[in-house]
């Protein structure tokens, strides 16, 4: 499962501002634990196969690293020490509710 190799924060798309925009945010305790991670879902026969089904609806992909602001106080008590990956999909705008179904599914299933 997806969730075995690091903790989701959420998974979310757009309602506003770009269109087809789907995004999600991990939690790494570290940046070694999520080199780690990588290389684990790189080997992951499930998580490939997923890849393998979405990434022909994917046009863009952006993914940025983020740190808590020392002064923030936080939504879930996120680790001030760890590493929180966004990442952003810009997807195709034909077959939304096709792309939005198989992300629904497969992110349950791996989760």
């Amino acid at each position: 499962s997806r969730l075995a190799h690091s903790k989701l924060i959420g998974y979310w798309r757009t309602d506003l501002g770009g269109l087809n925009e789907v995004f999600h945010i991990w939690e790494y305790p570290s940046y070694a634990q999520r080199t780690a991670v990588r290389s684990a879902l790189n080997n992951d026969t499930a998580f490939q196969s997923y890849l393998r089904t979405v990434q022909p609806m994917w046009i863009e992909q952006t993914n940025s690293v983020l740190r808590l602001l020392p002064w923030c106080a936080g939504i879930d008590s996120p680790s001030s020490t760890g590493a929180y990956e966004l990442c952003t999909l810009s997807m195709s705008g034909t077959g939304r509710q096709q792309w939005e179904k198989l992300l629904e599914t497969n992110v349950l299933e791996l989760c």
